[in-house]
Protein backbone atom coordinates (compact mmCIF):
# COMPACT_ATOMS: atom_id res chain seq x y z
CA UNK A 1 0.00 0.00 0.00
CA UNK A 2 2.83 2.40 0.86
CA UNK A 3 4.44 1.65 -2.49
CA UNK A 4 1.17 2.46 -4.28
CA UNK A 5 0.87 5.69 -2.30
CA UNK A 6 4.42 6.66 -3.21
CA UNK A 7 3.72 5.90 -6.87
CA UNK A 8 0.64 8.12 -6.83
CA UNK A 9 2.53 11.02 -5.24
CA UNK A 10 5.49 10.69 -7.61
CA UNK A 11 3.16 10.38 -10.58
CA UNK A 12 1.25 13.55 -9.66
CA UNK A 13 4.45 15.50 -9.09
CA UNK A 14 5.97 14.31 -12.36
CA UNK A 15 2.89 14.90 -14.51
CA UNK A 16 1.21 17.84 -12.81
CA UNK A 17 1.54 20.24 -15.75
CA UNK A 18 0.36 17.67 -18.29
CA UNK A 19 -2.66 16.79 -16.14
CA UNK A 20 -3.55 20.46 -15.71
CA UNK A 21 -3.30 21.11 -19.44
CA UNK A 22 -5.13 18.01 -20.63
CA UNK A 23 -7.96 17.30 -18.16
CA UNK A 24 -11.34 17.77 -19.80
CA UNK A 25 -13.70 17.04 -16.92
CA UNK A 26 -12.42 19.02 -13.94
CA UNK A 27 -15.69 19.46 -11.99
CA UNK A 28 -16.20 15.76 -11.14
CA UNK A 29 -12.61 15.67 -9.93
CA UNK A 30 -13.19 18.65 -7.61
CA UNK A 31 -16.43 17.09 -6.32
CA UNK A 32 -14.70 13.77 -5.61
CA UNK A 33 -11.77 15.49 -3.88
CA UNK A 34 -14.17 17.37 -1.59
CA UNK A 35 -16.40 14.35 -0.91
CA UNK A 36 -13.37 12.28 0.09
CA UNK A 37 -12.10 15.11 2.31
CA UNK A 38 -8.91 15.58 0.33
CA UNK A 39 -9.32 19.34 0.32
CA UNK A 40 -11.36 21.60 2.54
CA UNK A 41 -14.53 23.06 1.08
CA UNK A 42 -13.25 26.63 1.31
CA UNK A 43 -10.16 25.70 -0.73
CA UNK A 44 -12.30 23.89 -3.30
CA UNK A 45 -14.42 27.03 -3.76
CA UNK A 46 -11.47 28.73 -5.43
CA UNK A 47 -11.23 25.83 -7.86
CA UNK A 48 -14.97 25.88 -8.59
CA UNK A 49 -14.82 29.62 -9.28
CA UNK A 50 -12.20 29.15 -12.00
CA UNK A 51 -13.30 29.52 -15.61
CA UNK A 52 -11.41 26.89 -17.62
CA UNK A 53 -10.75 23.24 -16.71
CA UNK A 54 -7.04 24.13 -16.63
CA UNK A 55 -7.64 26.91 -14.07
CA UNK A 56 -9.86 24.57 -12.04
CA UNK A 57 -7.11 21.93 -11.96
CA UNK A 58 -4.44 24.51 -11.15
CA UNK A 59 -6.51 25.72 -8.16
CA UNK A 60 -7.24 22.15 -7.11
CA UNK A 61 -3.55 21.22 -7.17
CA UNK A 62 -2.76 24.28 -5.05
CA UNK A 63 -5.47 23.29 -2.57
CA UNK A 64 -4.22 19.72 -2.53
CA UNK A 65 -0.64 20.84 -1.90
CA UNK A 66 -1.87 22.62 1.23
CA UNK A 67 -3.10 19.27 2.56
CA UNK A 68 -1.11 16.30 3.83
CA UNK A 69 0.85 14.20 1.35
CA UNK A 70 -1.11 10.98 1.92
CA UNK A 71 -4.20 12.52 0.38
CA UNK A 72 -2.44 12.94 -2.95
CA UNK A 73 -2.63 9.21 -3.59
CA UNK A 74 -6.39 9.32 -3.22
CA UNK A 75 -6.43 12.26 -5.63
CA UNK A 76 -4.39 10.16 -8.04
CA UNK A 77 -7.01 7.40 -7.78
CA UNK A 78 -9.77 9.94 -8.53
CA UNK A 79 -7.88 11.08 -11.63
CA UNK A 80 -7.55 7.45 -12.75
CA UNK A 81 -11.33 7.04 -12.46
CA UNK A 82 -12.40 10.32 -14.06
CA UNK A 83 -9.65 10.63 -16.72
CA UNK A 84 -8.50 7.03 -17.27
CA UNK A 85 -7.23 7.58 -20.82
CA UNK A 86 -5.06 10.52 -19.84
CA UNK A 87 -3.58 8.80 -16.79
CA UNK A 88 -2.98 5.57 -18.72
CA UNK A 89 -1.22 7.49 -21.50
CA UNK A 90 0.97 9.35 -19.01
CA UNK A 91 1.80 6.12 -17.16
CA UNK A 92 2.68 4.46 -20.47
CA UNK A 93 4.99 7.34 -21.39
CA UNK A 94 6.57 7.14 -17.95
CA UNK A 95 7.15 3.38 -18.36
CA UNK A 96 8.65 3.90 -21.83
CA UNK A 97 10.88 6.65 -20.48
CA UNK A 98 12.08 4.34 -17.71
CA UNK A 99 12.78 1.61 -20.27
CA UNK A 100 14.81 4.09 -22.33
CA UNK A 101 16.74 5.13 -19.22
CA UNK A 102 17.48 1.50 -18.35
CA UNK A 103 18.61 0.85 -21.94
CA UNK A 104 20.87 3.92 -21.87
CA UNK A 105 22.32 2.84 -18.52
CA UNK A 106 22.94 -0.66 -19.84
CA UNK A 107 24.67 0.72 -22.93
CA UNK A 108 26.75 3.03 -20.74
CA UNK A 109 27.73 0.15 -18.45
CA UNK A 110 28.63 -1.96 -21.51
CA UNK A 111 30.80 0.82 -22.95
CA UNK A 112 32.32 1.41 -19.52
CA UNK A 113 33.09 -2.31 -19.19
CA UNK A 114 34.66 -2.38 -22.65
CA UNK A 115 36.77 0.66 -21.75
CA UNK A 116 37.90 -0.96 -18.48
CA UNK A 117 38.78 -4.18 -20.31
CA UNK A 118 40.70 -2.19 -22.92
CA UNK A 119 42.60 -0.35 -20.19
CA UNK A 120 43.39 -3.64 -18.43
CA UNK A 121 44.63 -5.14 -21.71
CA UNK A 122 46.79 -2.08 -22.38
CA UNK A 123 48.17 -2.23 -18.84
CA UNK A 124 48.92 -5.95 -19.21
CA UNK A 125 50.67 -5.28 -22.53
CA UNK A 126 52.72 -2.50 -20.95
CA UNK A 127 53.78 -4.88 -18.16
CA UNK A 128 54.70 -7.55 -20.72
CA UNK A 129 56.72 -5.03 -22.71
CA UNK A 130 58.44 -3.83 -19.55
CA UNK A 131 59.29 -7.39 -18.51
CA UNK A 132 60.55 -8.15 -22.02
CA UNK A 133 62.85 -5.09 -21.93
CA UNK A 134 64.11 -6.06 -18.46
CA UNK A 135 64.73 -9.64 -19.59
CA UNK A 136 66.62 -8.43 -22.66
CA UNK A 137 68.63 -6.06 -20.47
CA UNK A 138 69.36 -8.86 -18.02
CA UNK A 139 70.45 -11.19 -20.83
CA UNK A 140 72.76 -8.49 -22.24
CA UNK A 141 74.20 -7.95 -18.76
CA UNK A 142 74.78 -11.71 -18.38
CA UNK A 143 76.48 -11.86 -21.79
CA UNK A 144 78.68 -8.90 -20.83
CA UNK A 145 79.56 -10.56 -17.54
CA UNK A 146 80.42 -13.80 -19.35
CA UNK A 147 82.64 -11.87 -21.82
CA UNK A 148 84.36 -10.11 -18.96
CA UNK A 149 84.76 -13.38 -17.14
CA UNK A 150 86.26 -15.02 -20.19
CA UNK A 151 88.55 -12.02 -20.71
CA UNK A 152 89.57 -12.15 -17.06
CA UNK A 153 90.26 -15.88 -17.30
CA UNK A 154 92.40 -15.40 -20.42
CA UNK A 155 94.22 -12.50 -18.83
CA UNK A 156 94.80 -14.58 -15.72
CA UNK A 157 96.06 -17.51 -17.78
CA UNK A 158 98.30 -15.16 -19.70
CA UNK A 159 99.87 -13.90 -16.46
CA UNK A 160 100.31 -17.38 -15.15
CA UNK A 161 101.96 -18.38 -18.41
CA UNK A 162 104.32 -15.37 -18.29
CA UNK A 163 105.24 -16.09 -14.70
CA UNK A 164 106.07 -19.64 -15.55
CA UNK A 165 108.36 -18.61 -18.31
Amino acid sequence: MAESRDHGMRFLEGHKEQIIERVRRAEPIVDAAVSQHLVREELAQGARAAVSPQDVMRELFEALEAEILQRRDTFYQILKQVEPDLIQELEQREAEHKEEEVQIQMEYKYEETKEVEKMKAEEAQMKKDSLKRRREGTLRAIEEIERLWEATKKEGQGRVGKKME
